[in-house]
């Protein structure tokens, strides 16, 4: 039997009572030892065979490898050539072994090399039940120049296994309950558990169920988005199920201050407090709202739209998306977008082309995000929702041009340049339309002036060589709407916006207008 063994301390709990029922607690530390141990066949014996034989399923060699330590073990083999009494001998290749019962032409030949078989045998979880697995061997004889009886050695030594870890994201998420068939714990500070082959892992909060993944299904980067536990595409941010887990764990976690990077941390009340299941498919806001009262007095569950951002701004921090961006080709799923993903065809998609111009990546649509104004009378408040008008407040006119936006609902009222693009892009500047403008051909001289400049507007507009396609899709003013098909506009971040007419070939820089709805392009970061 080969072992190995090292010290490692861990934590324990007492808890003590008198006769008068008075209670007492202590907690202290104890070195446990870690053994690394096997017990392994003392020899193989093939027995009798005949020239030419090759083992085979009936006829091959089981070998019992049982765990008697508490630390993961994988299995190494080599062998040496087995010289024979009377005539020639047996190279170590004439040996061969499985972890299936198979015979030699199904197994792997021996070597003289220590090769890892992955025959991997888990820790014990109990005193009393013992682990093994098996190992099977096999063994081919030449038809001539071997006689009498042949011995050799072969080695077989135990490694330990390096504990795996996956971590839990959505930021990361540290607190929530993990299970398998014969194991639980919480995530670590780094949303961090560890994970075993053939198990299924399910996470909790309380009784509330977010979700499983079976260890084959992990990602390679050890990473278990929540898109992850259940089975959608990382870069899908919209999906009803995921939209309702993120408001939940966002909504629960301690922190409030929520950014991609943020480590949120579920409180133990939740899962003490969390005794009801949740469906996510179809549970309402309402009904979440019910649950984080369980736990927290005051607190508003979070909005559909901020879940979203977080979950966005999580694979950009992770490095998911906009990692490497191939702009023009790619398309960028967002509320409203006019495209289907492959940006081909105008269904109603919900996505955004792009183009490249010199060093900038543009969205090639005008923005269409939030819901549609109830008039155009309406005015633009700060009620916590995106809100659009469209020309002659028709939403099929959103649809075909994009929506149109006052100043303040297109910068989410905030000072924040992301306003109401999606995580990764902002609203451009002044100076970032003038680099665009430079891109095309026109002079500093003439992006520093006011009013009309230049004669580039032809290259901007749709079918122009930039590939910007700046649509003169008109506006919207005090009650009304106007000016399709004859003017375009384009609000910039800090007032004003540009301005290009159908007739005419200069760009317009003009400034102002800030309550009446203009159309809205995002930068890439």
């Amino acid at each position: 039997m080969l072992h190995q063994h090292s010290r490692a301390t861990h934590g324990a709990y007492v808890a003590v009572s008198d006769i008068s029922t008075a209670q007492g607690t202590l907690s202290a530390t104890i070195e446990v030892n870690s053994l690394l141990a096997l017990n392994l066949p003392d020899a193989i014996d093939y027995g009798t065979r005949s020239l030419g034989e090759q083992s085979s399923s009936t006829t091959n060699i089981e070998t019992v490898l049982t765990q008697r330590g508490n630390t993961k073990a994988d299995v190494e083999v080599s062998g040496t050539t087995m010289n024979c009494s009377l005539l020639g001998n047996l190279p170590a290749t004439t040996q061969s072994y499985a972890l299936t019962d198979v015979g030699y032409a199904s197994s792997t030949s021996l070597t003289t090399a220590a090769v890892a078989t992955e025959r991997n045998i888990n820790l014990r979880v109990d005193e009393s039940n013992e682990l093994a697995a098996n190992l099977y061997w096999n063994i081919a004889i030449p038809a001539s120049g071997v006689k009498g009886v042949c011995t050799g050695a072969n080695t077989i030594s135990i490694i330990a296994r390096a504990s795996e870890e996956a971590s839990l994201v959505d930021g990361r998420v540290q607190g929530v309950r993990y299970a398998t068939e014969n194991r639980s714990g919480y995530t670590g500070a780094t949303g961090n558990f560890t994970i075993e082959s053939d198990e299924t892992i399910s996470f909790y909060i309380g009784n509330v169920l977010l979700g499983s993944i079976v260890y084959d299904d992990i990602p390679a980067d050890r990473l278990i988005f929540l898109q992850d536990l259940i089975g959608i595409a990382r870069t899908n941010t919209t999906d009803t199920g995921l939209v309702k887990r993120a408001q939940f764990i966002q909504s629960l976690a301690a922190e409030t201050n929520l950014t991609g990077s943020t480590i949120l941390s579920i409180p133990q009340s939740a899962h003490t407090n969390l005794t009801a299941a949740v469906n996510f498919d179809t549970v309402s806001d309402a009904a979440l709202q019910t649950e984080l009262d369980k736990v927290y007095t005051g607190r508003t569950i979070r909005s559909t739209a901020d879940a979203q951002e977080h979950v966005t701004d999580t694979l950009v921090a992770e490095g998911v998306i906009q990692s490497g961006f191939a702009c023009g080709t790619q398309t960028v799923q967002y509320d409203g977008g006019p495209f289907d993903e492959d940006g081909t065809t105008r269904n109603q998609g919900g996505y955004y082309r792009t183009v490249q111009i010199g060093s900038q990546c543009w969205m090639k649509d005008n923005l269409n995000v939030g819901s549609k104004f109830p008039s155009l009378y309406s005015a633009a408040v700060d009620n916590g929702v995106v809100e659009k008008h469209c020309y002659d407040n028709n939403v099929g006119y959103c649809n075909a041009y994009g929506g149109y936006y006052p100043y303040y609902e297109m910068m989410n009222y905030s000072t924040d340049p992301k306003g109401i693009c999606p995580s990764g892009w902002h609203i451009p500047s002044d100076d970032e339309f003038k680099t665009l403008e430079l891109a095309i051909g026109m002079t500093q001289a003439e992006v520093d002036a006011g009013g009309a400049r230049g004669n580039k507007a032809g290259v901007l507009k749709t079918g122009g060589s930039s590939g910007f396609d700046f649509l003169v899709a008109g506006k919207t003013y005090y009650g009304g709407s106007g000016f399709l098909n004859s003017e375009g506009y384009i609000r910039i971040r800090g007032g004003g916006m540009r301005v290009v007419t159908s007739s005419l070939s200069s760009i317009f820089s003009q400034s102002g207008y800030d309550d009446r709805g203009k159309s809205a392009r995002c930068l890439l970061d």
